[in-house]
């Protein structure tokens, strides 16, 4: 993101007042976003439309839809099983009990 604003610097000049513009982000913040605005879906699967990007930043044609409906899914099969594919998938992550956290969202593990 900072490679296409600034070509990489971490500051910007401000065209109104000539001053420096730091970028910064917020990492637990914006992971903390994904799935409270991935919940926030109004359909039934909770469908999430994004682009699809490439690495170098351009985007593809096309769009994803990732849908929270197959991570419900995915944790009612593997509930009593021993062996798990997604062994943080639980009902807290899959609710909006601790979407509000900072600290729960930090401790997530996305691959």
């Amino acid at each position: 993101m900072f490679s296409l604003l600034a070509n990489g610097a971490l500051t910007i000049r401000d065209p109104a007042s000539g001053t420096n513009l730091y970028l910064l982000f917020d990492d637990v913040h914006l992971l903390k976003s994904i799935p409270n605005n991935w919940l926030n879906q109004a359909d039934k699967d909770k469908t999430f439309t994004c682009p699809i990007f490439e690495e170098d930043g351009e985007t593809e044609e096309g769009i994803i839809r990732p849908r929270f409906g197959l991570l419900r899914t995915t944790h009612r099969l593997e509930e009593s099983s021993n062996v798990k594919c997604a062994f943080h998938l639980n009902a807290k992550t899959l609710s909006h009990i601790y979407r509000k956290t900072k600290r729960f969202a930090s401790s997530q593990r996305f691959p």
